[in-house]
């Protein structure tokens, strides 16, 4: 990744996972690659990124190439929601941000749990509506509209909560380790009035 935040990221994501794991990982909605190749360099890693625009896979390929990462990483066009991979086939699979885009969510977790191989690690990371207080049945109308417009302003679909999300792995029977750090994507949202 070429942001200093990217630099800073990237490092927690792998701490957990063994080393093992991390030699064939698959990155869901790679963009350019950078993640991927990031893993490659660090740790020796021969990987597979998926992207759905071809331009973004044209570009990802470039770069390794350019970086010397031609034989450690490949891309492909490929569509999240319907992976071309068989059951269990890595040990680590990320999803930075991909899943804001995609209509359905419940189909999405069970594409990432059915390529997962037993044991492995799954990593996404992915923009969530807060939980809903005891009190409260719905966001309130205000909250609502400025959803709205942040989500077309990024081009997002319907976002869940991260409860959400957890229900939807605890379906498969994975198990949902908590994360010890939170990343905020976007730190501040202010409304002029």
């Amino acid at each position: 990744m070429n942001s200093k935040s990217g630099r800073k990221i990237n490092p927690f994501f792998w701490s957990n996972t063994n080393e093992v794991e991390l030699k064939k990982p698959y990155n869901i909605g790679c963009g350019i690659g950078g993640p991927l190749s990031y893993v490659a360099k660090k740790y020796g890693a021969k990987g597979i990124g998926i992207d759905v625009s071809p331009h973004n896979i044209q570009k990802g390929t470039e770069i390794s190439n350019a970086q010397g990462l031609g034989h450690e990483v490949t891309f492909q066009v490929a569509n999240a929601l319907q992976l071309p991979f068989s059951d269990g086939q890595f040990g680590t699979i990320w999803s930075l941000k991909c899943g804001d885009h995609l209509p359905d969510k419940m189909k999405f977790v069970s594409e990432l749990v059915h390529v997962a191989a037993p044991g492995g690690t799954l990593i996404l990371t992915t923009l969530c509506l807060g939980d809903l207080t005891p009190n409260e049945e719905s966001l309130k109308p205000q909250e609502r509209e400025l959803l709205q417009s942040l989500c077309e302003s990024m081009c997002l679909l319907e976002l869940i909560s991260c409860a959400n999300y957890v229900d939807l792995f605890k379906s498969h029977t994975m198990k949902v380790l908590p994360s010890t750090y939170l990343y905020t994507y976007v730190p501040v949202v202010i409304h002029a009035t």
